[in-house]
């Protein structure tokens, strides 16, 4: 195994399907042990993408820390276009799962550098725009929270090269909504004006105070 031990500790199956009586107001112990840790979103994305459970915390790797085949690999050895989209920050757990291999889901910078160099994907959409707050206002200085500064530069300059080409770069809702009629260049990089999300951290004052009506911002 590689990384740190106390990390590569996840599912269990012979715990998980143990039908032993719990006695515990549950029928068997194999519910009680499912019910003693929840499965975060980097386990759960990582099992979905390749079929292999592991530990809270993992993206794209096993319980040994060893990575694992996604089905975004097998569809690009397949010929298929493959693609992520979100409305948090593209290297989240959930989409980089699907195109990283990180024993950490902490590691955001580092894994949107895999998704862009190395991954199995033609197209990303997510935030993560250095330049802007979750509100889509313009910061006075970036934050390379989620993506490498000279990562950024490149990929903004529509320079960046991985697997699939030089990524094509778009950030405008005029860009987004061209696609609709034209679709871009793969491989492909969406990143609207916004860091966190797309609606959940936005501020009262942007999102509006009844939050079962968003506010139509568009950014």
């Amino acid at each position: 195994p590689s990384g740190n031990p106390e990390l590569l500790c996840g599912y269990d199956p012979h715990s998980a399907w143990d039908g032993t009586p719990a006695g515990t107001g549950l029928p068997f112990s194999g519910y009680n042990y499912l019910c003693s840790g929840v499965t975060d979103s980097a386990a759960a994305a990582t099992a979905m993408a390749s079929g292999i459970k592991t530990y809270n915390g993992a993206i794209g790797v096993d319980n040994c820390g060893m990575p694992v085949v996604s089905i975004a690999r097998t569809a690009k050895n397949a010929g298929k276009s493959t693609g992520v989209v979100t409305t948090v920050p593209f290297c989240h757990a959930t989409p980089a799962a699907f195109a990283a291999h990180d024993l950490s889901r902490a590691n955001c910078a580092a894994i949107a550098h895999q998704m862009l160099s190395d991954g199995d994907i033609d197209l990303v959409m997510g935030c993560g725009h250095p330049f802007y707050d979750s509100d889509g206002v313009s910061r006075p200085a970036a934050a390379y929270t989620y993506i490498l500064e000279e990562d950024w530069a490149s990929l903004s300059a529509g320079t960046f090269s991985g697997r699939s080409g030089v990524w094509t770069y778009i950030e405008s809702i005029d860009d987004f909504v061209s696609l609709v009629t034209s679709p871009g260049k793969l491989p492909l990089a969406g990143i609207p004006r916004v860091h966190e999300t797309l609606q959940q951290k936005r501020t009262a004052a942007v999102q509006g105070e009844d939050l079962s009506n968003p506010s139509g911002i568009r950014f």
